[in-house]
This record gives structure tokens, sequence and C-alpha cells, in this order.
């Protein structure tokens, strides 16, 4: 009898040193959902509103110009980066955000969820999917009218498409 008290009495133990951890642990995840969700916001409005006439790694403008970019100077330099990497293709981002928002949100309300996923296989196969992507708008896609800074599909997709 003394040893079912014991046992009770240490599984209480354990649970109440449990308690703060766990309640770490969903904040924290609660905390990536929002910056996720930030941050498909922000790559949406940088792309939306990318300009050549920003200042950018690919070229140089006078300082005083205004920022055309609704993100701001970062997201200009964001998009045209990213634009000029893959092109179009860059989009892929604000999915992965998307998504990544989704195999976060699985675990929120359920504090025992038993499947681990493998975020390196996930995000291995996103980097698959932004070159085949890139890949396949430099070389098989119908010319779009969409200002660049680059040619379609970006400096990854001509250079996979060229060998």
């Amino acid at each position: 009898m003394f040893s079912r008290h014991k046992s009770k009495n240490n599984k209480n133990l354990v649970a109440s040193k449990k308690a703060p951890r766990d309640l770490a642990s969903r904040v924290i995840r609660e905390a990536s959902w929002f910056s996720l969700l930030f941050i498909a916001l922000y790559i949406t409005l940088a792309l939306i509103s990318y300009a050549g006439s920003d200042p950018s790694f690919s070229h140089s403008i006078d300082v005083g110009r205004n920022i055309n970019n609704l993100a701001g100077i970062s997201g200009a330099y964001f998009s045209d980066f990213f634009l000029n990497l893959v092109g179009l293709s860059a989009w892929w981002l604000v999915f992965l955000s998307i998504y990544s928002i989704f195999l976060i949100y699985s675990r929120i309300e359920n504090e025992n969820y038993e499947i681990k996923h493998l975020l390196i296989i996930h995000y291995l196969g996103f980097l698959v999917l932004l070159l085949s992507s890139s890949t396949f708008e430099a070389g098989y896609a119908i010319d779009f009218s969409s200002q660049l800074p680059s040619e379609q599909g970006g400096l990854l997709g001509n250079n996979t498409y060229s060998f």
C-alpha cells in the first residue's frame, strides 16, 4: 500500500515538473507559427512590389530616390536576389512558409503528436522543387510578360538548362 501511494506521488511530481516545459514548448511552437506567417506575408509583399528602379545587388541607384518596394529596402534586396537566382520560382518560398506552418500547427493542439517529421527531408525536397521549377521556367515555359531582373528561370534555371 505504501508503494502505491509513493508511485502516485512520484507521477504527480513528474507531471508537475513537466508542465512548465510543455507550456514553454507550446509557446515556442505558437511563436514560430506566427513568425512563419509574418515571413510569408513579407515575402509576398517583397515579390509583388518588385521594381527595377529600387536599389539591389544587380544594379545601383541614387541613394536619395524613393523605394517602391512595400517591404522596404531589405525587401528590394531580397526580391532582386531571389528573382535573379530562380526567377518567378521565388514564389515557392511563400508556399514553403505556409507548408512549414502546417507542419508546426498539427503539433500545437496535440501535445502527444506521435508522427515525427524529418524537416531536412522536407527542405531537401523543396530545394529539388525550386531547382526543377526554375529549370522548367527557363527552358519550357511561355515567355512571361513580368518584370524580372534577369532571364526567366533566373541564374540557376538557365545554368541548369544549358548542361
